[in-house]
């Protein structure tokens, strides 16, 4: 299997985290969290699932466009 180096850059700054930690997984988890607290404009909190509906008798159905069209 070819080598991706995305993938390989990942593994590699994930290595480094955890060897920062001295290998310790509870001492990473607190540098996440420590992070995430650092950067909270960042990080999503909640979404809101996409309410589908079937349109009603007649209406047409829209294919692309959450919001509704002017038309």
């Amino acid at each position: 299997m070819a080598k991706d180096p995305i993938v390989e850059d990942v593994r590699s700054a994930r290595q480094k985290l955890f060897a920062a930690c001295n290998e310790d997984l509870n001492a990473l988890l607190d540098r996440f969290q420590e992070q995430e607290k650092l950067d909270q404009e960042r990080l999503v909190s909640a979404i809101s699932p996409k309410i589908h509906q079937a349109p009603g008798p007649g209406q047409p159905r829209r294919v692309g466009s959450a919001r509704p069209s002017d038309d």
